[in-house]
């Protein structure tokens, strides 16, 4: 009995701690996270090392300027056009599993293999970016307005480097085209809505190919699929045919009916297809009267997402010891730098946390259950 009521107790303290429900205190500037600086050199100005273009390229502009080739050379034929485009992106798929695997410094990893890539994926149950809880719309997206993807490859691109992925390991991958998810109805697929672009964060595996983290993908989390399945399921089910007129750079036209996704494969840092590498000046908020605080309703970005998502990040950095199991090449737990009561200590904190955390997932879910059964929603 005493310890369920321990249980019980810490469950409490976590559903009133952690709760996404917002309250009308005002975030003061000097409490946001501090992971992200903003430098605008750094962020605007720098080349992708992996497309060879700066940073904040836009990709739906790239993928105008290649596309206009391809319907050139295939004299606007749609079928031809589309394989051009499949065979195009998987060369692309080709081109990156063949490159050699970086040199990873002591206590970090150059590729994941299949068990790690399983454990990061499941890894975001655990925090504000997991959006498959009742309570992540109302908090973050009640208004269907952002979707979140970007957001999650946020999440997933930063996990990997925490736990001890290197960063040249770490790629964001791009969808960009017109995609029309579908939703059943009466056995008959609705279109509910259109995607320009998905993007989730790629890690490489230890056999060479590029794994992608979505948790989309797989919502049991229980799969992370090559980047080759992941674009293949996206390209049978989502793609749409599309009318292209391009305008080239002669002055001429080229136009086709066909279906055209495209493939990027970025540096981890790029947010979004148009635009540049994460800061905190682009999606925290804007303290626009200077008054020190940013005003939930009216000067925070994105619901406080990304400011929930880096709380989280600034409590890992803080707790996540070198000798901690969730580190792909943590230190030995018995030698004498992880006997240390400071490490120890950091261990358990981040353990403790976790599973706090994943104990709350647990009761909204068992809440939604009895709802369902008892018919309260």
């Amino acid at each position: 009995m005493q310890k369920v009521a321990i249980t019980l107790g810490i469950l409490a303290t976590i559903l009133c701690q952690n709760s996404f429900a917002a309250d009308s205190r005002r975030l003061a500037v000097g409490e946001l996270p501090d992971r992200a600086e903003f430098d605008a050199e750094k962020h605007y100005s720098r080349i992708d090392s992996t497309t060879g273009l700066p940073i904040g390229v836009d990709l739906y502009q790239a993928k105008t300027n290649e596309l206009g080739d391809i319907i050139r050379a295939s004299r606007g034929n749609g079928d031809r056009v589309e394989r051009a485009v499949i065979k195009r992106n998987l060369d692309l798929i080709a081109k990156m599993e063949a490159l050699e695997f970086p040199n990873a410094p002591k206590n970090r990893v150059a590729a994941l293999n299949l068990k790690q890539r399983i454990k990061t994926l499941q890894a975001i149950e655990a925090t504000t970016a997991y959006d498959d809880r009742r309570d992540f719309k109302s908090k973050y997206d009640p208004k269907d307005a952002y979707g979140f993807c970007f957001g999650r490859a946020y999440y997933y691109a930063n996990e990997a480097g925490l736990r001890g992925l290197v960063k040249e390991s770490i790629k964001k991958v791009f969808i960009v085209g017109k995609m029309e998810p579908h939703s059943p109805l009466f056995g008959i697929p609705i279109p509910v809505g259109t995607w320009q672009f998905h993007v989730a964060t790629a890690a490489r595996g230890t056999d060479g190919k590029w794994y992608v983290l979505d948790n989309h993908y797989d919502k049991s989390l229980k799969e992370v699929p090559t980047v080759t399945e992941w674009y293949n399921y996206y390209r049978k089910h989502l793609d749409s045919k599309t009318d292209y007129e391009i305008k080239m750079a002669d002055g001429k036209t080229e136009r086709t009916d066909a279906r055209a996704l495209f493939l990027f494969f970025t540096d981890p840092d790029k947010i979004g297809a148009s635009s540049n590498a994460y800061n905190e000046e682009g999606f925290y908020g804007t303290d626009v009267n200077g008054d020190g605080f940013i005003d939930r309703s009216t000067e925070a970005f994105y619901n406080e997402y990304f400011i929930d998502i880096d709380r989280y990040f600034d409590k890992m950095v803080e707790n996540l010891s070198l000798c901690s199991p969730v580190r792909y090449a943590p230190l030995d737990s018995q030698s004498s730098f992880c006997q240390d009561p400071e490490q120890k200590r950091k261990v358990e904190n981040w353990t403790d946390y976790v599973r706090w955390q994943r104990a709350l997932l647990e009761h909204l879910r068992d809440e939604e259950t009895m709802k369902r059964i008892s018919g309260g929603g």
